[in-house]
């Protein structure tokens, strides 16, 4: 059934009025059990194996199956809430930027690029499980913005993780980068205010200019490799961890001088 433009209407003030309570502070919890009024019927335009156009995508979006790119901006800032992708290795740029309903996404374990801001403001977003997949790179501004996403799942075999990828996710609790990883980009995690926990593997090679600026609030625990271990206040100072590394020694360990886990959670 598709949506009339009443419909839209008032799905889309629902939208901005739940945005609106949160942005002013309130907590909300409540259950939404989509209506058969907001059943949808989307239009994909598909031009080989590539999906360069999807008319009223509304709901819980599956790709049909073949699809193996979706070109850029294909899905930007409608209203989907979540979208599965069952044969796509190639998400093009900003193919969802600012699609701000959407809080679930199924990659298939085809996949193997995303484009520079492929999810950028998506800001219910929670989960991101890209375990599976083949990526091996994490581009710029890729998720940033993403407000409320909690845990990222990376792919085994991640080499990079590009600028801005995951800047202002101000919910994200928990930072362990696979020991694949080689170089974090510039302000790649900067003002995720809520990192507790962060794990960079001992063999990374470059962490980029204020890669990991906290800003505002400084995790719990960091463990680094040896060689950002600080022989003075200017040699961390603006670095990859921003000005506030130097007050947070304490909080900081170095591989091969680790404490237990319990004596950290327990303290």
């Amino acid at each position: 059934m598709e949506l009339t433009e009443k419909q839209k209407e008032l799905f889309n003030r629902f939208d901005e009025l739940v945005d609106l309570m949160v942005d002013n502070g309130f907590e909300l919890s409540y259950t939404f059990d989509k209506p058969e009024c907001l059943s949808y019927n989307p239009k994909f335009t598909i031009d080989g194996d590539k999906l360069i156009k999807c008319d009223n995508a509304y709901g819980d979006i599956i790709v049909p199956s073949g699809v193996r790119e979706i070109a850029d901006g294909v899905f930007e800032g409608t209203n989907i809430a979540s979208v599965k992708l069952p044969t796509v290795e190639i998400i093009g740029e900003g193919a969802f930027r600012n699609c701000a309903g959407l809080q679930e996404i199924k990659f298939s374990d085809r996949l193997k690029t995303i484009g520079d801001g492929a999810f950028e403001g998506c800001s219910r977003l929670y989960l991101v499980d890209l375990s599976q997949t083949a990526v091996d790179v994490l581009p710029d501004a890729v998720f940033r913005g993403c407000k409320r996403l909690n845990f990222v799942h990376f792919p085994q075999h991640l080499r990079e993780i590009g600028n801005n990828a995951f800047e202002d996710c101000e919910e994200m609790l928990e930072l362990i980068l696979p020991g694949s990883v080689r170089r974090v980009g510039t302000e790649a995690f900067a003002a995720c205010r809520k990192l507790a926990r962060v794990v960079i593997p001992e063999n990374i090679e470059e962490l980029e200019f204020d890669s990991f600026a906290f800003y505002t609030h400084n995790p719990d625990y960091m463990l680094l490799p040896k060689k950002y271990e600080p022989t003075d206040e200017e040699d961390v100072s603006g670095h990859a961890f921003g000005y506030e590394y130097m007050y947070i020694d304490n909080l900081i360990h170095f591989y091969g001088d680790v404490p237990d886990w319990d004596s950290i959670y327990n303290a």
